[in-house]
């Protein structure tokens, strides 16, 4: 089933490739292409695309799903310079995850990126100044 979410995602994409079709109405878009195709679960349970970079293509474009991968490879890329393995653990699980899952879908996913990303960047960051006044 998920190969079909990411099909009538994908085919959503290419019709609206550089605007995408809004946070709003993505979803209803989605369950329009289920009915489409005659995707009977899809069409009674409006499922999301399980897939959370083509969830960004598919709501804000190219230029919003280019940039969302741009600020995941530019986290990557300060935890990689600054030597914070943890963080760069956590974000390629994150990473990975976000590729069968929309993970900000839901609150607790939100909250968990947006509160302990930035918790253990500033918790590695404070560490490595405490070390340097020694």
């Amino acid at each position: 089933m998920r190969l079909i979410k990411w099909y009538c995602a994908s085919e959503v994409i290419k019709d609206n490739l550089f605007v995408g079709v809004g946070t709003g109405d993505y979803n209803d878009v989605l369950v329009q292409k289920y009915k489409d195709i005659d995707f009977k679960k899809g069409m009674v349970y409006g499922y999301n695309t399980h897939n959370q970079y083509l969830e960004e293509f598919l709501k804000f474009g190219v230029f919003g799903g280019l940039f969302f991968i741009i600020f995941m490879i530019y986290i990557v890329y300060q935890a990689v310079r600054f030597k914070n393995w943890f963080l760069v653990s956590i974000i390629f699980t994150m990473c990975a995850f976000m590729l069968v899952e929309s993970i900000f879908e839901r609150q607790h996913g939100v909250v968990f990126f947006s509160f302990f990303i930035p918790l253990v960047y500033l918790y590695h960051q404070l560490n490595r100044i405490l070390k340097n006044q020694d």
